[in-house]
């Protein structure tokens, strides 16, 4: 074997786990150190940064499950740790690409793994979910030539978070290979979860910390002097997240899996874990002020009942989510944030309702008048910010697939449809073909989940952002690797 054989099989097969490995940390220990007495601890930090970023992405070619929570983790945090540095040393961090990175090596590290077991066939990838997003990607492809795009910079970061979308799929694909991996998930999202849900509490019950109030202060000045967390007398908590609306469309997901986990065949432990949990949830959801977010859990639980209609424990669950639905839309409470929930499903004069509903009259037109839309991210603030002189970037649309079909037309909201379609049909086969109790569970769960971010992109746009975006690709990974774990287990 050659000297760069060598090195490569006790890097990268063997994990330095061999006295080359060790020889190679213990040098570039030295010359760290070497480096910061010589220098100053400024340039030694600096190469202490350089030293961990080089051992990070090794991590992500080595240790894939390691490095995929990693990347989920950066995916919870990124905006609050872009807001601290952002507001308290006026430094940019692009920790969105932090993520995007990763997701590229942990990728880097499937081809070496798939090269080292001498499997060139990629089996694990073909599947119907795989080709609908091939469709959408090529149609994507496509309008890269949409004349009336002159900007190129927006589709450009387009392409960006939808490759690290796209790469969170394939890669629970592959990591995904036995029924404890999707437990594992699981529990990290809830963790994590629970973890934006508690923070959110802590902001409602105590206010907000120092810099975060600095943060409201800097976009309430660039609103022109109004605070746009706060909505008909509401303060709208966003916890570690980016914003009001992703924090509640992520508890939302979170209350209707676990909802549903507690029907499954666990243990009493679990459930009552899992409602606890739920509790969080249901709190975190409310102080977010989403009223998308309270329209999404009684959607994911509908099709979770049509689906185990004749099951008795889905009788007792719905009697008993029925109930408290009724005690909540007409119960003696009178606070502005009880007003809100019920807002989201009786209508009401909100101005913000009428505004939506206007836009959506004013935009239908162009849609029919332009087959192929205006350009991906050409419409409202993306719009204005990379070509302020499209005929598009006056158009602020909350709904995503209204904002599809500006973008990309009628025939990019077809196509879009289809692509949402196809996961749900294939996650419905499969929970009436698998037997296993917990899988048929899983199913169900990852399927309401799936149904009511679709309902949900009716009225916003923010789907596909971090983490909820990437959690939702993940869903769709597993929704093909259950029945085959099923075969497995037999």
């Amino acid at each position: 074997m050659g000297l760069g054989k060598k090195l490569w099989s006790d890097i990268v097969y063997k994990q330095f786990d061999t006295p080359a490995g060790y020889f190679i940390l213990t040098v570039v220990a030295i010359i760290v150190g070497l480096l910061t007495a010589k220098l100053g601890v400024l340039a030694g930090g600096g190469l202490f940064v350089l030293s961990l970023s080089v051992a990070v992405g090794l991590l992500c070619l080595l240790n894939l499950k390691v490095a995929f929570y990693l990347s989920l983790f950066f995916a919870f945090f990124s905006n609050y740790f872009i807001r601290y540095f952002a507001t308290m040393y006026n430094i940019d961090l692009p920790l969105g690409s932090v993520v995007d990175l990763l997701l590229i090596l942990i990728l880097l590290g499937i081809f070496i793994d798939q090269h080292r077991n001498n499997d060139k066939s990629w089996e694990f990838v073909k599947n119907p979910i795989t080709y609908v997003m091939l469709v959408y990607l090529l149609f994507v492809g496509v309008q890269f030539f949409n004349p009336y795009l002159q900007a190129k910079i927006g589709y450009i970061y387009f392409i960006k978070r939808t490759a690290a979308l796209y790469i969170s799929y394939l890669v629970a694909l592959y990591l995904f290979k036995e029924k404890k991996n999707i437990r594992s998930f699981l529990k990290f999202w809830f963790v994590m979860a629970f973890l934006g849900a508690l923070y959110g509490c802590t902001q409602e019950w105590f206010g907000f910390m120092p810099m975060e109030q600095r943060w409201v202060d800097f976009i309430t000045a660039l609103e022109g002097g109004r605070n746009p967390l706060i909505h008909n007398g509401i303060y709208r908590k966003v916890s570690f997240f980016s914003d009001p609306t992703s924090f509640g469309m992520l508890m939302a997901n979170s209350l209707v899996m676990s909802l549903v986990l507690m029907t499954g065949p666990f243990r009493k432990k679990t459930k009552l874990g899992l409602g606890l949990l739920s509790l969080f949830f249901v709190l975190g959801m409310a102080y977010s002020g989403t009223r998308t977010a309270y329209a999404m859990v009684p959607s994911g639980l509908v099709l979770f009942t049509l689906m185990t209609i004749n099951n008795k424990k889905t009788l007792l669950f719905t009697a008993m989510g029925v109930m408290g639905f009724i005690i909540l839309m007409f119960g003696p409470f009178d606070n502005p944030l009880v007003k809100r929930v019920r807002t989201a499903f009786i209508g009401s004069e909100d101005a913000s309702l009428n505004l939506r509903d206007m836009k959506r009259a004013l935009a239908q037109p162009l849609v029919y008048e332009h087959p192929l839309g205006g350009g991906i991210d050409s419409s409202g603030i993306l719009g204005r910010k990379y070509d302020p002189g499209h005929y598009l970037a006056p158009y602020v649309i909350d709904s995503g697939y209204m904002k599809t079909a500006l973008e990309t037309g009628w025939i990019g909201l077809i196509v879009i449809l289809i692509f949402y379609f196809v996961p749900m049909r294939v996650g419905i086969k499969h929970f009436y073909r698998v037997e296993d109790p917990e899988l048929r569970t899983y199913l169900a769960g990852i399927l309401a989940v799936i149904y009511a971010l679709i309902i949900a992109t009716y009225v916003q746009k923010s789907i596909n952002q971090l983490p909820g975006g990437l959690i939702l690709f993940i869903l769709f990974a597993v929704l093909i690797k259950i029945p085959q774990l099923e075969k497995q287990n037999n």
